[in-house]
C-alpha cells in the first residue's frame, strides 16, 4: 500500500496474540532484510479466545452506521451466524432495523427480520442466525436497513452447505463402522484390519470435533476437507471388515504382550523371545483426557508430560518439604497407565525456571548473581543463547551449585520410589534438549585447575596455544574459537557437562538400581560441540540412548527431510550397539497438508535405522486461526486427520512387523570417522562434508556406521571394511597412526575433502602425509579421494560402488536403476533373517525411479506392506519390505 508523502511502499500487517493471566507484555519480532519503519495504527485488547474484527472508523461518523462481518458457523455446525455492528448517534431519532437475506438478483427473499426492535444509542451487536438447511446454494446478499441507510454484503452459503453435508456423511460413516466393530472389540488376537478400523474410529471421533472448531473459526474449507477424508476413511474400513467373512486375506495380527515384563537385549526391547517396537504420543491435558480411547488408536507407549505437576519446582517448597499430594496424584495416574498395559517415557523435570526463592536463598544456584540480574532474558526470543543467569536451552542453573544438587538429590529420593512402586514398564529421561554454557567465575576457576593439571607450566600452554598469558589465573574466559586452545576448552566443557549427567544418574541409581535411565539431547547437537553434549558418553551412560530429532515433509532435494534422525541413530548404533534408541520427542509435522504416505515413510525409516521407542510431538490440537502460538503448536500432527491416520497405521504396522524391522539396520561395515578434533576446531566445514558424504553413501545398499577416536583406540578399525574420512583435517597423533596402520594393512578408505589428517588437535602440521603416494582407486587401489561437491555425481557413485565390492562390503541385495546407475537417493538395505534374505526399499527421491533388483541366485518370495508391482518403479515415499530365498 502507499501512504501519502512517505515516498515508499508499505505493507499492512495485522497480528493476533493470546495472553494469559501472567502476561504483562508481548514481544513482536519482525525480521527484515534491511532498515524498516513501523507505524502502529491500532491496538485492541479484548477478553476471550476469539478476536473480533477491527471496526471501520467511518462507522461512528454518520447518524447511523452499519458494519456486516464475515458469516461464520455456529459451534454445532448447523447454523450460519452473521454478526452485524450497528451505531446510532445519541440525538438521532429511534428507528427499527430490518435485516434480509436475498438472492443476488434480489428476486427472492430467503430470510427477513424486522422485529429486532429500536436501535439504542451507541454501538450495538446483532447476530443473525439462520439454519444451513434453509439456505440455497447460490450467492446471497445480507441487507441491513436502518432508517434510510441500507448496507449490503454478499456471501455464498455453498461452503457452509458443503460442510454440513460433510459433517453428516462423516457421522453416518462413523456410525456404520462402529456398528460393524462392536462385535469384534475385545477379541484376541487382534486382526490387523480390525486394528486399522478401531484406529480409524478413534481418530474420526476426535477429528469431527476438531473440524467443528475449525469451522467455527471460519476455516470452513479446511474443516470440510477433513470431514470428507474421515467419511472416506470410515467407509473404506467398513467395507474392508465386511469382506472378512468372504475372500479377504488377513494381513496378520497385531500382537499384544505384557509390556511390564519387557527386557533389553541386543539393541531391542523383547517380550520373551519376540522383539517389540514401541510407539505413541507425548502430551499434556488433551492427552490425559483421551486416555480412555488411547490404546484403540494402536499405540503401546506414551510420553507422560501430563503429570507435569510433579516437576521439581512444583513439589519442592522453600522450607525443603515435598508436596506429598502431588506425588500421590502421580502414583494414582501411573496405576491407571499400568492397567492400560502401556510403556511410559517419563521426565521428572528439573529443567524448568527457578522460583525466586531459590535464587534469593541460594545465590550459588546462578553463579552468585542476584535474582534481578539472573533473569534478564526472554526465553523464546533468545532461543537458547546464554544471557544473565541462563546457562543454556532448558538449563536454568549452575551445574556445580551445591544447593541445587542437594535439592535435586532430595527430590529424586522421593519421586523415584513412587514410580518404581507401580508395575508398569517405564524409561526415565532426565533433561529436555539440554545445552549448557558458562563463563561464571567459578566455572573459569575449574577450567584453570584443569589446565594446571594438563600443562606443566604456563609457558607450555602458551607454546601450545600460541598465546601469551602471564599466568593460569589470567585465563578468565574461553579462548577464541580460532585459537588452538579452543580444543582444550571444549574438552574441559564437555567433561564438566558429562560429569553432571554422571552425578544425576548416580543419584537415581543410588535410590533404585533397576531404573532404566535415558536423556533427551537434540540430535542437531551431534555437530554442535559447544552445547556441552558428548554423545559418545551419553551412549555409554544410559540404559536407553535417547534424543529428539526433526523430520520435515518438505525438502529441497528429497521427498522429505530425513538425515538428522537417521544420522543420530546410526551414530548411537555404532557406539552402543546393544542399547535400544528412543526418540522422546518425535518431530515430523509442523506444516499443513502433510500426507499419510509421508508420515508412514518418516516413521518406518527411523525404525529401520534402529529406533525402538518414540513419542510424537504432540497430542494437542494447537491453535487455529491465530498468527502466534506456542512453539510447535501450529499445524500440529493432531490437528490434521490425514497425519493422524498415517501415525496410527504406522504404530500398528510397527507392532505387526516388529520381528522384521528389528532385524535392521544390521552391522555396519562402512564407517565414517567421527573426528573429535575436527568437530571442535573446524565445526562447520566438518559437519557439512560429513552430511554430504553420509547422504551420498546412503543409496549404496549397506548400513553406515561411525567410528570415533575412542573406538579406534580400542582397536575397532579391525571391524571396518571401508573407512570414510569426511573433511577431518585435525586428528590426534595416536589415532592418525592407527589409520596409517589400517591403510598399510590393506584397509579401504574414502577421503572427502582436502588436507585430511594433516594437523593435530592444536593445529600443528604433521610432517608428511599418510595418504599421499598411495595408489588411487583403480583395479587394485584401496584409496579413493573425492571433492565433497562431486559426491553425488553418478560416476563418483559408481566408483564407490566398485570400491564396496573390492572391500568386501556385505550387500545381499543390490539395486540399480534401469540404466545400471546408482538409484540415488533411493535407500535399501538387506540382512540375513531366519535363513532368508530380508530387504527393504524406501523412496527418498522426489521422482519415481525404475529399478532392477539383484538377489544373486535367490528369488523374491514374500512381501510385506507392498505387492511386487511396487518394486518395479519405486515412487516417492513408497516403502517395500520383502524376503528372498
Amino acid at each position: 500500500m502507499k501512504l501519502p508523502d512517505t515516498h515508499g511502499s508499505w505493507a499492512r500487517i495485522s497480528r493476533t496474540f493470546l495472553a494469559d493471566e501472567q502476561d504483562s507484555s508481548f514481544r513482536l519480532m519482525v525480521v527484515t532484510d534491511g532498515p524498516a519503519f513501523f507505524l502502529v495504527d491500532d491496538i485492541k485488547l479484548e477478553h476471550g479466545q476469539k478476536p473480533t474484527i477491527f471496526l471501520d472508523p467511518d462507522l461512528t461518523k454518520q447518524n447511523t452506521g452499519v458494519q456486516i462481518l464475515v458469516p461464520r458457523l455456529s459451534p454445532d455446525g448447523n447454523t450460519v451466524q452473521i454478526p452485524i455492528f450497528l451505531h446510532r448517534k445519541p440525538n438521532f431519532p429511534l428507528s427499527n432495523t430490518n435485516i434480509r437475506l436475498v438472492d443476488k438478483e434480489g428476486s427472492r427473499v430467503v430470510f427477513e427480520s424486522s422485529t429486532v426492535g429500536n436501535l439504542l444509542p451507541g454501538l450495538s451487536l446483532i447476530q443473525l442466525s439462520c439454519p444451513i438447511s434453509a439456505l440455497p446454494s447460490k450467492q446471497l446478499n445480507v441487507e441491513v436497513t436502518v432508517a434510510s441507510l441500507t448496507s449490503k454484503r454478499s456471501f455464498s452459503p455453498l461452503p457452509f452447505k458443503q460442510f454440513s453435508d460433510a459433517l453428516y456423511n462423516a457421522g453416518t460413516a462413523l456410525e456404520a463402522l462402529e456398528k460393524r466393530l462392536n462385535p469384534l472389540r475385545g477379541m484376541q488376537p487382534v486382526d490387523v484390519d480390525v486394528a486399522y478400523a478401531m484406529a480409524a474410529s478413534s481418530i474420526t471421533k476426535r477429528f469431527i470435533k476438531t473440524a467443528l472448531k475449525k469451522a467455527a473459526l471460519n476455516l470452513v474449507a479446511e474443516a470440510t476437507d477433513d470431514l470428507n477424508f474421515l467419511a472416506r476413511l470410515c467407509n473404506l474400513q467398513d467395507s474392508g471388515l465386511a469382506r472378512s467373512g468372504h475372500a479377504r486375506k488377513s494381513k496378520g495380527v497385531v500382537p499384544e504382550y505384557d509390556l511390564y515384563r519387557l527386557r533389553l537385549h541386543s539393541g531391542n526391547f523383547y517380550a520373551g523371545a519376540e522383539p517389540v517396537l514401541l510407539a505413541g504420543a507425548m502430551g499434556y491435558g488433551e492427552l490425559f483426557s483421551a486416555l480412555g480411547d488411547y490404546r484403540n488408536a494402536g499405540f503401546n507407549s506414551i510420553g507422560d508430560d501430563f503429570d507435569y505437576f510433579s516437576k521439581l519446582w512444583s513439589v519442592v517448597r522453600e522450607d525443603g518439604s515435598i508436596d506429598g499430594n502431588a506425588l500421590a496424584r502421580l502414583e494414582q495416574n501411573w496405576r491407571r497407565l499400568s492397567d492400560m498395559n502401556i510403556a511410559i517415557a517419563f521426565n521428572p523435570a528439573i529443567h524448568t525456571k527457578l522460583p525466586e526463592w531459590v535464587v534469593r536463598k541460594y545465590p550459588d544456584a546462578v553463579g552468585g548473581k542476584t535474582y534481578a540480574s539472573a533473569w534478564l532474558y526472554d526465553r523464546l526470543y533468545l532461543r537458547g543463547r546464554r544471557k544473565g543467569g541462563k546457562y543454556g536451552r532448558f538449563f536454568e542453573f549452575d551445574i556445580n551449585s551445591p544447593h541445587i544438587r542437594q535439592i535435586i538429590s532430595g527430590y529424586y529420593k522421593r519421586i523415584i520410589p513412587i514410580i518404581q512402586s507401580v508395575p508398569v514398564f517405564h524409561v526415565v529421561w532426565l533433561m529436555n534438549e539440554p545445552t549448557f554454557y558458562s563463563t561464571d567465575a567459578g566455572y573459569m576457576r575449574l577450567f584453570q585447575k584443569y589446565l594446571k593439571g594438563k600443562y606443566r607450566s604456563i609457558k607450555e600452554l602458551n607454546d601450545t596455544w600460541q598465546s601469551s598469558y602471564p599466568a593460569f589465573g589470567a585465563i578468565t574466559g574461553p579462548p577464541d574459537r580460532k585459537s588452538p586452545g579452543w580444543y582444550d576448552w571444549l574438552t574441559f566443557h564437555q567433561g564438566q557437562v558429562s560429569s553432571w549427567y554422571d552425578w544425576l544418574a548416580s543419584q537415581i541409581r543410588h535410590v533404585n538400581k533397576s531404573v532404566l535411565l535415558s536423556n533427551k539431547p537434540h540430535a542437531g547437537n551431534l555437530f554442535r560441540p559447544e552445547s556441552g553434549i558428548d554423545f559418545e558418553h551419553e551412549a555409554d551412560l544410559w540404559d536407553v540412548v535417547g534424543f529428539d530429532a526433526v523430520r520435515k515433509p518438505v525438502s529441497e532435494r528429497y521427498a522429505f527431510e530425513w538425515s538428522q534422525p537417521t544420522m543420530m541413530l546410526d551414530f548411537f548404533r555404532s557406539v552402543a550397539p546393544d542399547k535400544p534408541a528412543a526418540d522422546f520427542e518425535f518431530h515430523y509435522v509442523h506444516q499443513p497438508h502433510a500426507s499419510p504416505e509421508y508420515v508412514r515413510a518418516a516413521y518406518l525409516h527411523s525404525y529401520l535405522h534402529g529406533l525402538r521407542m518414540s513419542q510424537f510431538w504432540i497430542w494437542a490440537t494447537g491453535a487455529f486461526g491465530l498468527d502466534y502460538s506456542s512453539p510447535g503448536l501450529a499445524f500440529t500432527a493432531w490437528s490434521q486427520p490425514k497425519v493422524a491416520w498415517g501415525t496410527v497405521t504406522s504404530a500398528i504396522d510397527l507392532r505387526r512387523l516388529a520381528k522384521y524391522i528389528s532385524a535392521f539396520p544390521g552391522k555396519a561395515e562402512v564407517m565414517i570417522y567421527y573426528s573429535r578434533p575436527s568437530l571442535f576446531l573446524n565445526t562447520r566445514r566438518y559437519k557439512n562434508i560429513t552430511n554430504k558424504t553420509y547422504e551420498a553413501l546412503n543409496s549404496l545398499g549397506a548400513s553406515i556406521g561411525f567410528i570415533t577416536d575412542r573406538m579406534i583406540r580400542r582397536g575397532q578399525l579391525k571391524d571396518c571394511k571401508l573407512l570414510v574420512i569426511p573433511g577431518a583435517k585435525y586428528v590426534e597423533r595416536d589415532v592418525r597412526e592407527s589409520i596409517r596402520e589400517y591403510l598399510d594393512g590393506g584397509g579401504y578408505v574414502i577421503v572427502a575433502g582436502d588436507e585430511c589428517l594433516s594437523r593435530d588437535q592444536y593445529k600443528r602440521k604433521y610432517g608428511g602425509s599418510i595418504l599421499r603416494g598411495r595408489e588411487q582407486c583403480g583395479k587394485t587401489g584401496c584409496l579413493f579421494m573425492v571433492r565433497p561437491n562431486e559426491l553425488l555425481i553418478q560416476e563418483t557413485l559408481r566408483q564407490i560402488d566398485r570400491l564396496y565390492d573390492r572391500a568386501g562390503v556385505t550387500r545381499l541385495v543390490k539395486i540399480y536403476d534401469r540404466n545400471g546407475n546408482i538409484p540415488w537417493p533411493l535407500e535399501y538395505r538387506s540382512v540375513e533373517f531366519d535363513g532368508k534374505v530380508l530387504c527393504y526399499v524406501i523412496g527418498l527421491g522426489k521422482e519415481p525411479v525404475g529399478v532392477r533388483i539383484i538377489c544373486g541366485d535367490k528369488s523374491i518370495t514374500n512381501y510385506y506392506c507392498t505387492d511386487r508391482s511396487g518394486l518395479k518403479c519405486v515412487k516417492p515415499l513408497v516403502f517395500c519390505l520383502f524376503e528372498a530365498k
